[in-house]
């Protein structure tokens, strides 16, 4: 589990409501290049003033260019956990542009839609993609397989990740398709944690289940049970891209 990365801000801070967020770093020289190449090699997007366009489907989403960040490759290299290839990395500490394209639409659909923008943008020159809704990146080729995935678990992986806290393990992501995180107690083993808030995350993504406070949760009739607990995130400030203002389900043992 990752225990933390840098988070290039996008938000300003007094802003609490969540969006989905990806950048996507290039060798674009000029805002000019980044038009053009979206209008050439994107296969249906267009570019113009602060918005991208889907022609096929005429969604558009907020897209803001930022220039040269030094800290961008290690953000990338911690981010990717050590899964984005090193010629990958070694090419995102070149880039001269990034691309931030946003989105205040929070679901699955819309999740599954930003896939596809971030394939966009990768196809019109793009290195990689990070989440910065969530602190997770990802390689060309990884996010292309999501992208064109119809599992419902691989568009999870695509927007979540997990982190090991101080008194804690929890999610970071599920905000982007509208519904709280979860954690659970840091002395259970990290693969157990990781199983576990992956099954319950994936179970409301795909049941939508009603739950209070007081019900249990058990990846099977084997395994412990979990008593839920919806509180508020408390693991990042409102305002944070990270912020989950959905709040939490924390588990203890039952």
């Amino acid at each position: 589990m990752a225990t933390g990365f840098h988070c290039r801000k996008i938000m300003n801070k007094s802003e609490t409501n969540a969006k989905i967020i990806i950048g996507v770093p290039g060798l674009w020289p000029t805002r000019t290049e980044i038009v053009t190449s979206i209008a050439q090699h994107s296969r249906g997007f267009i570019f113009a003033g602060l918005i991208l366009m889907d022609t096929k489907t005429n969604q558009e989403y907020t897209l803001e260019i930022y220039e040269h960040d030094p800290h961008l490759q290690d953000a990338f290299r911690l981010a990717g956990g050590g899964r984005i290839p090193d010629a990958e990395i070694a090419a995102v500490g070149q880039h001269t542009n990034t691309l931030y394209c946003l989105t205040p639409m929070l679901s699955v659909e819309s999740a599954r839609q930003i896939l596809h923008v971030g394939s966009a943008l990768l196809n019109a020159g793009g290195i990689a993609v990070k989440v910065e809704s969530s602190g997770v990146a990802h390689s060309a080729k990884r996010w292309r397989e999501l992208a064109g995935s119809e599992s419902l678990f691989d568009t999870y992986i695509a927007f979540v990740t997990l982190i090991g806290g101080k008194d804690s393990f929890y999610s970071c992501g599920m905000h982007n398709f509208g519904l709280p995180d979860a954690a659970v107690p840091c002395d259970l083993d990290a693969r157990d944690a990781a199983q576990l808030l992956n099954i319950f995350n994936h179970y409301l993504l795909g049941e939508k289940p009603s739950l209070s406070d007081g019900h249990t949760f058990s990846v099977d009739a084997e395994k412990p049970r979990f008593r839920l607990h919806k509180t508020v995130c408390d693991t990042y400030e409102p305002g944070h891209s990270f912020h989950n203002p959905f709040g939490m389900w924390k588990m203890t043992k039952a």
